[in-house]
């Protein structure tokens, strides 16, 4: 028995043609026919690629080739590329969501799921190419993906394919998830489309008459049906509390298979039919006596829909039932929608509880005369009734699957006694709009003009309040209303007006407060009907009814103290708040905790108290404001000196700021005001009834579609230049490559107009469409890209020039031997042992710190330093943490340090030890505030952890942060007078290649041995960071700079870094487990090291004097071998298999070619490019100065066989590894 009852709260769909609840109730009772013909404009896109077809008819969906890609962050390429039903998907299931009164923040904070069916789709067979991004476009699985990918899911999501049963399997197992507690919400869905028609279908299933009429005697097959549907769920109990609308309750359900009983294969049985009914019924714990009808699974064919009816007989037989059951069922008027069929029952059984009706079997005239009636209280409902009951509503819902899947589900009306009030025009209202774009926003406001329009009645105080749970400042461009009434709402909504933020550059808040406000009894009676809020906070103060006793001027500071206190409460800033004159009166009142407190001092004061202000501290206080342009004044007060010098000086100097109106609708302006200029304001609403039928989301929705873009460019096939052993030796000009690359770009973002400095991916371009355009280029040049290239040269400009010095480098190898001067090799090494040899002589004091400053504290190495730091000393410690515009630096710094640790890790005393400082390494000074400078007299070591760690994107971005942050760390640490400062750098210093030179030792003296970095930004910015800090070695400061290798999962539990999918080391692991075979020749050794051991071996190396510059390179001294990852593998019984090398291509192929792609990032394994020789150079690490440095002080790594074992471990907590994603290559076989 389902112990939960389950709320369905959200629902989004389009059943052919039907968008929602209303539009279905008045399909039903008109009787509306929606199996029809297909739209013109989808039948002239079938006819344009497969040629003149007679399609039939169907419940057809109007347009499936639009779609809002600006709304879901994809690419116009990508857009058309994806297939129908992923974009249909995609914007129900954020329709379901909104109708639901979520956001995605909801969603994406809490464990929840997404239920689907895999669908079948023949739009692949539009297109001729297969490019990149076909894998995931066209793969059905990838539907769950994509919309987990867009909303944050974070729980289960799983597709179910049972043919026509598979929509009502998914909901089934929903509910299961729900109840225990894999999930708190979870979407359930799918989409079934006839993309394309090659020839009309004929099977026995289909009706010849292209009419659908279950339990009819004309029925002589089905008709299909297009749909997307989402549902939001959540168990009854959550959704009552969190007061949502519910549109039913799912009482339970059951599900069964026909086994051995069936008559054949594909044939139902009614036994089987039967039993799934009593013990759906059985475990929904009700009685057979409330069901009123059943949404019937009725094909209308001749042998599915007498089964049905006898299963139906005898389940109630078997109860004895006595009240009467109309069955119907929906595929008579909106088709058979295939796998999505059980769901578009659900959606009409949702209309019947909702409009308390019984709705009539379409097309049916007299009952099908293998149909053998044996209960007179079971019939088919042949019209549309009104459902008359003293109970609460309560129905079935089958769905039986042509492999023999049954499921019904119980399904029962909600009700609630709460009674609401009608909207009262006399209140004044604030309701906020936020998107992504100006032509977005203003098309919701067009929306919402027509919904006032043809809702006149809507209750305005659940407009306001809805709008506001949707729509927040987090987006680019917002919108505000203030209204009163219909009229006022229309006029707001048909204001252009909107507040455009590229950046928010107000962060902080000032609140002066130089007086009180002197309302008179009507304003204030105003203030306190308007603002609830204000009220609740007086309440907290004084009883209330002491307030009508109060003097005036008393009741106007208590009003004023409600207001401040409702201000001060928001979120989204902490406010500093000035008092002047009579506004002290406030703070004094402010600084009491106790009620009694604040009586005992309202007693002292009258309209007579006054107070000093100092004019000059004030005015000095305003000129030496820091960060003024990023700083915002709000005014709460309308006299008093502090209000006169504040006026005077913004005569001279200009300040952002906003004066609060003493009228009553000043404080709802202030609100206004702060959520205009980026700032989510806490909006507190009595009347919270949340409207489900503003139909939000807006999309911008466009044509998406493979033949919708005629380029105004010549037929392009990409020419081919075969890149070889053999130097390319065809030329061109600089023209001709700019030609090349925006007629590459063109076909492949499908957009004409583009100019040479339009950055790839700021037109559509994205890293799949991005390897399209590598390989063309790579065809066209006869060169080799890497695919960081990309990234590096996002424009025509960049890539042209990058490739004509390609061209030119390649050409020159040809007709010079010269080479870049480089040491000579033996000084090189000679140099190396001495190094290694003075280690024995160094004299090594060891050192204590009593105060540490630390960046980078919230990235992966910087959090497990900070741990070793909190418990080998007994230092402060320092942290430098940028904040966000969700989390202040000590949260972001805390809160990251419990995601790896656990909640709670942080004792008192250890936080007691940190003083987190807001700042940035990117700026010069760190940004730091000079309040804190007091801090930072007595720091004795610096630990710089701080990097921006991509290898691939933008080279500034990159040179920003590990340069040019190195940089502002060290001359801020030179400026403070700090002895010891200790550098995180990497191996990958050593560059890609020397030109050359094939082979070469890389030793911790070495630095510039004249090696390049290609594109590896990452690499090449470390590498200017090490130049200037040798540079600026003196004999004042210690300098450690420590090369890391590859960074692994902790040695405790293999626990790894949150973003684990960017790993490239990671990645190779899942592609082990993606793929379940590798080649057997493959050699390839990878460095891994235990992140907690690196920490610990920073610190030990960073407590031991030494000279005034080393160098070490930091890692475990073994590599991690193909047959390492493969044993920890088998430990947890996953088989990885070695295959010849001829083998695997061979199933890469047939996978490639069953998948519709021609690439598959196997991440080193199956792609291992032939490297261009002349542009390579193997580098062997040392590490042995390093080894004998740690030797001396004691310190070793600790050896750990079962190390490997721990981070597939961690792979599989997190997910990491998902059995949907295999290939399952071991199975594939070989001829």
């Amino acid at each position: 028995m389902m112990n939960k009852d389950i709320a369905i709260v959200g629902v989004s769909f389009s059943i052919a043609g039907i968008q929602n609840l209303q539009e279905y109730y008045e399909a039903i009772t008109a009787e509306t026919p929606k199996i029809k013909g297909i739209p013109e404009i989808r039948k002239e896109d079938v006819e344009a690629r497969f040629g003149p077809q007679t399609i039939g008819n169907a419940g057809y969906l109007d347009r499936i080739d639009v779609f809002d890609e600006r709304y879901f962050g994809i690419t116009k390429g990508e857009a058309m590329r994806m297939d129908p039903e992923q974009r249909l998907m995609l914007e129900h299931s954020v329709k379901a969501l909104y109708n639901a009164g979520y956001t995605r923040k909801e969603v994406a904070n809490n464990r929840t799921g997404f239920f689907h069916t895999y669908y079948y789709s023949s739009y692949r067979y539009f297109f001729d190419d297969f490019s990149n991004v076909s894998l995931t476009s066209h793969m059905s699985g990838m539907i769950g993906t994509k919309v987990a990918n867009h909303l944050g899911l974070k729980g289960p999501v799983v597709g179910y394919d049972t043919t026509c049963s598979s929509s009502l399997v998914a909901l089934y197992y929903a509910c299961q998830s729900l109840h225990i507690e894999d999930c708190e919400y979870a979407f359930v869905g799918g989409v079934n489309l006839g993309v394309a028609h090659a020839q009309k279908v004929a099977a026995a299933i289909y009706s010849n008459s292209e009419k659908c009429l279950p339990f009819d005697e004309k029925a002589d097959g089905t008709v299909p049906g297009e749909g997307v549907i989402c549902l939001l769920l959540k168990t009854l109990d959550k959704a009552k509390k969190d007061n949502d609308t519910i549109y039913g309750v799912i009482k339970g359900g059951a599900i069964n298979h026909g086994g051995e009983r069936i008559q054949n294969i594909t044939a139902p049985s009614p036994l089987a039919q039967k039993e799934v009914l009593l013990r759906a019924w059985e475990k929904s714990n009700i009685s057979v006596e409330d069901i009123g009808f059943i949404e019937a699974h009725g094909t209308g064919t001749e042998l599915g829909d007498p089964i049905e009816f006898e299963g139906i007989q005898l389940a109630f037989k078997e109860k004895n039932k006595k009240t009467t059951c109309g069955i119907s069922s929906a595929k008579g008027q909106v088709g058979h929608l295939d796998a999505m069929s059980g769901l578009a029952g659900i959606v009409r059984s949702l209309v019947s509880l909702n409009y308390q009706i019984k709705p009539k079997q379409q097309g049916f005239q007299k009952l099908n005369p293998h149909i053998r009636t044996e209960l007179p209280n079971v019939y088919v409902q042949d019209n549309t009734e009104a459902w008359e009951t003293d109970k609460k509503r309560m129905l079935g819902v089958s769905s039986f699957g042509l492999t023999g899947t049954n499921v019904h589900m119980i399904l029962q009306e909600y009700t609630t006694a709460q009674q609401h009030e009608n909207s009262n025009d006399k209140s004044i209202h604030f309701a906020r709009l936020s998107a992504k774009s100006e032509a977005l926003i203003q098309a919701t406001k067009k929306h919402l003009i027509t919904y006032i329009e043809n809702n006149q009645a809507v209750n305005l105080h659940d407009f306001s309040y809805s709008l506001n749970k949707l729509y927040d400042a987090e987006d680019a461009v917002t919108a505000s209303l203030i209204f009163r009434n219909n009229e006022a709402l229309l006029e707001a909504l048909k204001q252009q007006t909107v507040h455009i933020r590229k950046d928010k550059t107000l962060k902080s808040v000032i609140v002066l407060v130089p007086g009180i406000y002197d309302w008179n009894a009507h304003e204030r009676t105003r203030l306190l009907q308007e603002y609830p809020e204000i009220w609740a906070e007086i309440e907290k103060t004084i009883p209330v009814e002491t307030f009508a006793a109060k003097e005036d001027f008393i009741k106007n500071v208590l009003i004023q103290y409600g207001i401040l206190k409702s201000f001060m409460q928001q979120k989204d800033f902490a406010a500093q708040v000035l008092f002047g004159g009579q506004g002290k009166i406030l703070q004094q009142l402010l600084s009491y905790t106790s009620q009694t407190e604040k009586e005992n001092y309202l007693k002292t004061i009258t309209a007579n108290s006054s107070k000093d202000f100092k004019a000059t501290s004030f005015i000095n206080y305003l000129n030496n404001l820091q960060q003024l342009s990023e700083t915002i004044f709000y005014v709460v007060g309308d006299q008093g000196e502090m209000l006169q010098a504040f006026q005077s000086k913004s005569k001279e100097q200009h300040f952002h700021k906003f004066y609060m109106g003493k009228n009553v609708s000043g404080y709802i302006e202030m609100q206004q005001h702060l959520f205009n200029h980026g700032f989510a304001v806490k909006i507190p609403v009595t009347k919270q009834q949340f409207l489900q039928n503003l139909g939000l989301p807006v999309f911008l929705s466009k044509r998406h579609w493979v033949e919708n873009v005629t380029l105004d460019v010549p037929d392009y096939k990409t020419p081919t230049n075969p890149i070889s052993s053999e130097k390319n030796t065809r030329e061109f000009t600089e023209t001709e490559i700019i030609q090349h690359i925006k007629t590459i770009w063109q076909h492949t973002l499908r957009i004409e107009n583009i100019g040479e400095e339009d950055s790839f991916f700021d037109i559509g371009g994205s890293s799949l469409l991005g390897l399209d355009v590598m390989m063309d280029i790579e065809n066209v040049f006869g060169i080799r890209m890497e695919y960081q290239d990309i990234f590096q040269q996002d424009t025509i400009q960049k890539l042209a020039e990058f490739i004509a010095q390609k061209l030119h480098s390649e050409a020159s190898v040809v007709t010079t031997t010269e080479v870049a001067q480089q040491q000579p090799a033996i000084d090189k090494e000679e140099k190396y042992k001495a190094a290694i040899q003075e280690v024995e002589t160094l004299t090594l004091a060891t050192k204590t710190f009593q105060t540490i400053f630390l960046t980078g504290a919230t990235g992966f190495l910087g959090v497990y330093l900070l741990k070793e730091l909190l418990e080998n000393t007994t230092a402060s410690i320092i942290c430098l943490v940028r904040t966000s515009e969700e989390m202040t630096a000590t949260e972001r710094c805390f809160k990251g340090y419990e995601s790896y640790f656990g909640k709670n890790a942080l004792s008192e005393a250890h936080k007691n030890r940190i003083e987190v400082v807001a700042g940035d390494v990117t700026i010069a000074g760190l940004g730091i505030e000079p309040a804190n400078n007091a801090l930072f007299q007595s720091i004795d070591i610096v630990y710089h952890t701080a990097a921006a760690v991509n290898h691939y994107g933008k080279k500034e971005r990159s040179d920003l942060i590990n340069f040019h942050g190195t940089k502002h760390v060290f001359e801020w640490a030179k400026a403070h007078h700090i002895p010891n400062f200790n550098h995180i750098s990497s191996v990958a210093v050593s560059g890609s290649y020397i030109e050359n030179v094939a082979e070469i030792n890389y030793n911790e003296t070495d630095l510039d041995l004249g090696q390049q970095f290609g594109s590896y930004i990452y690499s090449s910015s470390k590498f200017k960071a090490e130049k200037y800090l040798h540079e600026q070695q003196n004999d004042a400061m210690t300098i450690n700079v420590l090369r890391l290798g590859n960074l692994g999962g902790d040695s405790v539990r293999g626990n790894f870094q949150r973003n684990i999918e960017n790993n490239i080391v990671y990645l190779l692991f899942k592609s082990l487990y993606n793929s379940g075979i590798y080649p057997e020749n493959y050699e390839r050794n990878i460095e891994i090291s235990p992140v907690d051991q690196i920490a610990k071996a920073i610190y030990v190396i960073s407590t031991h004097a030494n000279n005034a510059l080393q160098t070490f390179h930091l890692y475990k001294f073994e590599n991690l071998t193909l047959q390492n990852i493969t044993a920890a593998f088998q430990h947890h019984n996953i088989t990885v298999h070695p295959v010849a090398q001829a083998i695997f291509e061979e199933r890469i192929a047939t996978v490639i070619s069953e998948t519709d792609a021609n690439k598959i990032p196997f991440f080193g394994i199956a792609q291992q490019r032939e490297q261009n020789m002349d542009a390579y150079t193997h580098y062997h690490i040392q590490t042995q100065k390093t080894a004998a440095f740690l030797a001396r002080i004691g310190f070793s790594f600790e050896p750990d066989a079962m190390y490997y074992s721990k981070i597939i471990a961690h792979c599989i907590r997190m997910n990491f590894f998902k059995p949907e994603e295999q290939l399952h290559l071991n199975t594939v076989s070989s001829t």
